[in-house]
């Protein structure tokens, strides 16, 4: 696996896969490419990339705004390269809770592995969140399809659609049409993974991290490690006494 840094950026090539991020002011994916089997670089894949938390009055902190933020190489051999990025959410020059992103790149292999971690460093008496999430700019979108159990699948049509694993055994997808959201398919344990025909996004242990989302936006693709469309509340029918 080959690594460097260039320009702000630290570059890797695994042979099948081609990507780069900032040393500093973290915001995951600056770009990525494939590399084909005789050694061309493939068309561009992501533009862009942003690490956000939402807090509950809709404000959103990002990871590149801590321009203190520090990518490093924790690992760099033949067969494995690790990056660790480490920094606050910041808004407005404010900070609200810590990160730590892990990428693995693995010689020959075209995936990417990353790990994210968030600490909750404010008392949620004091300050709560509507959501934390990984959003990614795609080149391009030729489909919105949601795995779903026993290797089924759902394609969604409109531009803006997405998966709600809501427990441990009920799913839905969702599409934006006109008159509003319409579901297009309710399962129990969805598979844990969204193609866009260029780029596919998998969550491990997905139906049974509950609640998780995946969305797809136009060409903007997002795993929600806490839902921007949950399910309504179930209240209890009668009173608890």
């Amino acid at each position: 696996v080959a690594v460097r840094k260039a320009g702000g950026l630290i570059e890797v090539n695994t042979g099948r896969l081609e990507f780069s991020v900032k040393d500093r002011g973290f915001s995951f994916l600056e770009s990525a490419r494939l590399i084909t089997d005789d050694g061309r670089r493939g068309p561009e894949l992501v533009t862009g990339s942003r690490v956000v938390l939402v807090d509950e009055s809709g404000t959103r902190y990002e990871s590149a705004g801590d321009e203190d933020s520090r990518v490093v190489i924790e690992e760099s051999g033949p067969l494995r390269v690790v990056l660790a990025a480490r920094g606050w959410f910041v808004a407005g020059g404010k900070r609200l809770g810590r990160f730590t992103v892990r990428m693995t790149a693995r010689q020959g292999d075209a995936a990417l592995h990353v790990d994210h971690t968030f600490v909750i460093t404010e008392s949620s008496y004091r300050r709560r969140y509507r959501g934390i999430f990984l959003e990614t700019e795609l080149a391009r979108v030729d489909r919105r399809r949601f795995g779903l159990e026993r290797g089924g699948f759902v394609d969604a049509r409109e531009k803006h659609a997405w998966l709600v694993q809501d427990d441990d055994e009920a799913c839905r997808v969702v599409e934006q049409q006109a008159q509003g959201p319409r579901t297009l398919a309710r399962g129990g344990r969805a598979a844990g993974w969204v193609d866009t025909g260029t780029v596919t996004l998998s969550i491990r242990d997905f139906w049974q991290q509950y609640p998780k989302e995946f969305e797809i936006e136009g060409r903007t693709l997002r795993a929600h490690f806490w839902p921007r469309h949950p399910a309504p509340p179930r209240h209890p029918l009668a009173p608890i006494s």
